[in-house]
């Protein structure tokens, strides 16, 4: 006797999960980015530390964003 499928076997057979190509932690992967823009920027010698540069970062980028605002 062959086995037919009910209702609810047919959609979740249909539904397939999301693939998913890359990961993202917020916590790790920004810090990481930070890092990187640290390390290619020209004024890297002026920071002594990751933190500081991100403070000086986001600081102009606000600046900057409120000039071409006006």
């Amino acid at each position: 006797m062959p086995h037919f499928k009910s209702w609810y076997e047919e959609d979740e057979a249909r539904v397939k999960a999301p693939k998913k190509y890359v990961s993202y932690t917020p916590k790790i992967d920004n810090a990481i980015m930070a890092m990187e823009r640290w390390l290619a920027h020209p004024l890297k010698h002026k920071f002594l530390t990751l933190q500081d540069f991100i403070s000086w970062s986001m600081s102009n980028v606000f600046l900057s964003k409120r000039t071409f605002a006006s």
